[in-house]
């Protein structure tokens, strides 16, 4: 499929070209010529996470790439096309033409790795075969009690060990994006969107079957989305009215997956098999299922007198999936449960409807006003889950039915601007925010905002932003079962419908000496407090500073400095009781305090034909984070005393990036470039098991889990490139 996505866009691009290009200094330096053409090589050395070094793109070890630009402009057509990293994973091709306005049409075509780890570097690796199937005679020796599943202390070894194998952890996502638009009038267009990517290869994926032990395994990836749009617009200058239909679909090729459980051959169950995942034979849980979103809308826009313009528009859509319903469990020992029907017949209705309004009745008044309404009607029949399985190990009967989730929103925001000094706007802004929820436990939840700006633009020597803003939600409509049912604490609330209250602000200004010089400070802070709430994020504390400076004494110099430092902390309170007497005994409370800190620098400088017939550009990229839980309380203080509990050190990142690179102009058509990339990534990370006795590489086996080794790991890099700029 791949191939032939490829060989449309390639053919497209050759018969016509350009757009928009996603790279906008390649493609305007592109389109200042009539082609602009860039042969390299690359090399690349990767010491550690190579995986990690290269999550996005394609940097391979070596190879050749072509990156090709340019346009053909006559007085009735522009064509343009191009492609930068023409036949590597993270290639984009694009082509589009424009005859005289009235008929413009684009392609593209683009590329996105997305890596988590590489075969041949033997860190990820997996017991599983291709079918996620283990070897059966280890898991019936484990069966027996002759061999170890998962490691029960740090001593033991997996039985599994001699079967993992290296595997390609990534996936590949690929995307045409074509448009068109027909302009029969200066008042008439008509434009089609046409947008589809696949998305191919494998994941990470919890797999566990019970509390006592984590399983991961390599989930199959490949599914597609396509949307189809059409709009037809009117226009003057008086005012606008469209109309679009568009049609979206989500299609996956793999809708279940079936994988061996280490511990067995032959199912069973047992009352504290939820616990130890020691009862099925297998596992098995549904993928996203296939869907689709059918959405007509419309917009209309009209200028009064005054420099008002009043906007409205209108969706209207409705979402549907019919996915196959997977029985309770694969486990043969527990009795089947009649399912109530065999497709989901799943299907929600969503209205959203949006009023503006902007004038300006005075020369120095400006006045604002947005409404939107949303409306999230959820038509799914209720499905019968009072009797289920939990993680295919026990038959429960303690479920329900389903809930249909609804939610209506209406939003308000009104504003006014007013410039009583040269270059000054004073601005104040009111938002109201009321949101019901259906099966929440506030119905609906009330956030009133207010927000005050002062902004000075325009002067040679100083720009300002500045706001505060403070913000209140409330909850209304509380019932208590809704938490209690769900065997969660009473006085807990879920942070996104929690009371709350909010105050966040921000100055941003730049100082302009001189024309040569220019120096920028900022800063940024915000507050959430949560009252009234026993357990659950009972508060939210951030604060940001930056400052930095550019200097230009000539055309040639270019010197630029930034640095920034960020704090983030919260608090999060929570009872680790079970139903009974420590359901409500605070001596089983405790706490987690979060707190990040991230110190970040960067430098540049460019000299731009400082030395004849040369460009030398310098880039230096530096970032620090360092991130503690801290746990209290007095359940903490009783399971330390019991030498249950230890504190997690602290989680540390440090990346350092530096740059250089050199181009030199033989003619004004020709030019090298030399380019040279070092990048240094460093992690204490408590996620990631101790390595092997004997070895530096992280155990795949730590005690109570089997794992992908996909973990956080430090990397070290270099990359080359060798250019040969052409300009024709």
């Amino acid at each position: 499929m791949r191939t032939k996505l490829l060989a449309v866009a390639a053919a497209l691009l050759l018969a016509s070209a350009g757009t928009t290009f996603a790279q906008d200094q390649a493609a305007d330096t592109a389109f200042n010529q009539n082609i602009w053409a860039n042969i390299g090589f690359s090399t690349s050395s990767v010491t550690g996470d190579r995986a990690r070094f290269d999550r996005f793109s394609d940097l391979r070890k070596n190879g050749l790439a072509l990156d090709l630009f340019g346009e053909k402009v006559t007085p009735d057509l522009r064509v343009r096309f191009g492609g930068q990293h023409v036949g590597y994973d993270d290639q984009m091709l694009v082509a589009a033409i424009n005859a005289g306005g009235k008929v413009k049409a684009s392609v593209s075509f683009d590329g996105q790795p997305l890596n988590y780890g590489f075969k041949d570097d033997g860190y990820v690796r997996t017991p599983y075969d291709a079918d996620y199937k283990l070897d059966y005679a280890t898991r019936a020796a484990v069966q027996a009690g002759t061999a170890v599943a998962v490691p029960g202390n740090p001593s033991q070894r997996t039985s599994f060990l001699g079967f993992y194998h290296p595997i390609d952890l990534k996936s590949l996502r690929n995307t045409v994006d074509g448009k068109f638009l027909f302009s029969p009038t200066e008042q008439v267009d008509l434009s089609f969107h046409v947008k589809t990517f696949t998305r191919q290869g494998t994941q990470p994926w919890g797999a566990s079957y019970g509390f006592s032990q984590a399983v991961e395994i390599a989930a199959p990836v490949d599914n597609r989305t396509s949307d189809v749009e059409g709009k037809l617009e009117w226009g003057n200058q008086r005012g606008a009215v469209n109309v679009g239909f568009a049609h979206s679909q989500f299609d996956n090729h793999i809708q279940e997956l079936v994988w061996d459980s280490p511990y067995r051959v032959t199912d069973t169950t047992a009352s504290n098999a939820y616990t130890t995942g020691n009862g099925t034979s297998q596992g098995r849980l549904s993928l996203p299922p296939s869907n689709t979103e059918d959405t007509f809308s419309g917009t209309a826009v009209g200028r009064m007198a005054r420099r008002t313009t009043v906007a409205a528009n209108f969706a209207v859509s409705t979402l549907k999936q019919n996915g196959t319903i997977i029985p309770f469990t694969i486990n043969t020992a527990i009795p089947t449960i009649p399912l109530e029907r065999d497709t989901a017949e799943a299907k929600v209705d969503v209205a959203t409807f949006g009023l503006n309004f902007t004038s300006r009745p005075a020369p120095k008044l400006w006045l604002k006003g947005r409404y939107r309404y949303f409306n999230h009607d959820n038509k799914t029949p209720t499905f019968n889950g009072e009797e289920y399985v939990r993680l295919d190990q026990v038959l429960e009967e303690t479920g329900g039915e389903t809930d249909q989730l609804n939610i209506t929103q209406n939003q308000l925001t009104l504003g006014m601007a007013y410039n009583a000094l040269p270059h000054a706007s004073f601005k104040v802004d009111y938002g109201r925010n009321a949101i019901d929820r259906t099966h929440r436990e506030f119905a609906t939840t009330t956030e009133n905002s207010i927000k005050f700006s002062v902004d000075s633009v325009g002067s040679p020597l100083l720009t300002l932003r500045s706001s505060y803003e403070y913000a209140k939600r409330t909850g209304s409509g509380f019932d208590e079962a809704i938490l209690t049912d769900a065997g969660q604490q009473p006085d807990m609330r879920h942070y996104d419908v929690a009371n709350r209250n909010r105050n966040r602000g921000t100055v941003l200004f730049t100082v302009t000496p001189n024309e040569k010089t220019d120096v920028t400070f900022s800063v940024a802070a915000g507050k959430d407090t949560y009252p009234g709430q026993e357990f659950g994020l009972l508060n939210n504390n951030n604060q940001a500073y930056t400052v930095g400076f550019d200097v230009f004494p000539n055309d040639m110099v270019t010197f630029s400095v930034l640095y920034g430092y960020e704090k983030y902390t919260n608090m999060m309170k929570s009872r680790n009781a079970s139903p009974g007497a420590t359901f409500v005994d605070p001596a089983y409370d405790w706490y987690d305090n979060a707190d990040e800190k991230v110190n970040s620098f960067s430098a540049s400088l460019d000299l731009i034909k400082a030395i004849q017939k040369t460009d030398i550009r310098f880039g230096y990229d530096y970032s620090k984070s360092d991130a503690n839980f801290i746990y209290s309380g007095p359940n903490i203080d009783r399971l330390t005393a019991l030498g249950q509990f230890d504190q997690l050190p602290t989680n540390l990142n440090r990346f350092n990036r530096a740059t250089v690179d050199v181009r030199y102009y033989f003619t004004s058509r020709t030019a090298l470039s030399l380019a040279y990339w070092f990048d240094k990534y460093d992690v204490d990370d408590f996620a990631t098991p101790e390595p092997a006795p004997g070895g530096s590489q992280p155990r795949v086996d730590p005690q109570g889990a089997l794992l992908l080794g996909y973990f956080v790991r430090p990397y070290t890099a270099h990359t080359g490139f060798f250019r040969v700029l052409m300009f024709f």
